[in-house]
């Protein structure tokens, strides 16, 4: 038994196939950039989150004040970012600030300051330091 002969058409692209077709590829570019870009901006335009303990004193301040807040201050390259006043109302003695991802110096008062670095959609825990009450 003899093989039968295969029947095969010629591919044969005119010039309306080819213009059609190059019409929708920049379609196709700007789609899948579209998506890229959306993906890539989702993930650094969600903020982190620090948080820990703060070296509350409700004694006698440096110049035998009470001194009954503390400013948390978070600075990125030398800029100051964020300065929140946290009062001696805050039982647990605890701050939480949100901030864009990236590197920061934490700050409580005039204590020293702590790096910590910040990623997207996550929660850091730094406690600041803080000398002793009077």
């Amino acid at each position: 038994m003899g093989s039968s002969p295969r029947l095969t058409t010629p591919l044969v692209l005119r010039a309306g196939d080819i213009r059609r077709t190059a019409a929708f590829l920049p379609l196709i570019c700007w789609l899948l950039c579209s998506i890229f870009v959306a993906g890539c901006s989702r993930k650094s335009g969600t903020p982190g989150a620090v948080t820990g303990q703060l070296p509350l004193c409700y004694g006698p301040g440096p110049d035998l004040n009470v001194t009954p807040t503390v400013d948390v201050t978070a600075t990125r390259d030398r800029i100051r970012t964020i300065s929140v006043t946290f009062p001696d109302t805050n039982d647990q003695h605890t701050y939480h600030l949100q901030l864009p991802a990236g590197d920061y110096q934490i700050r409580a008062g005039a204590w020293p300051a702590r790096r910590v670095h910040i990623a997207a959609g996550m929660t850091t825990r730094v406690d600041l330091p803080g000398g002793g009450c009077l």
